[in-house]
């Protein structure tokens, strides 16, 4: 997980991250506990975080998510 990654494009999206939390339907908290790598994404909650930022490459979403 490259959080600095992930955070850059919540900016480019002018996103918060308490937003971004709703969009995956968790608490602020446990999206913080999943960027600072303390648990893991589900697949769907990658997937709805793509969207809501516009994340469409594969390339990209890997290198946010799978290092």
């Amino acid at each position: 997980m490259q959080a600095n990654k992930l955070r850059a494009r919540m900016v480019l999206a002018e996103m918060s991250q308490a937003e971004l939390a709703k969009i995956c339907g968790v608490t602020e908290n446990t999206l913080s506990n999943k960027m600072q790598g303390r648990t893991e994404f589900k697949a769907d909650e990658i997937v709805k975080i793509c969207e809501a930022l516009d994340i469409q490459d594969a390339e990209t979403r890997n290198d946010i998510f799978l290092t």
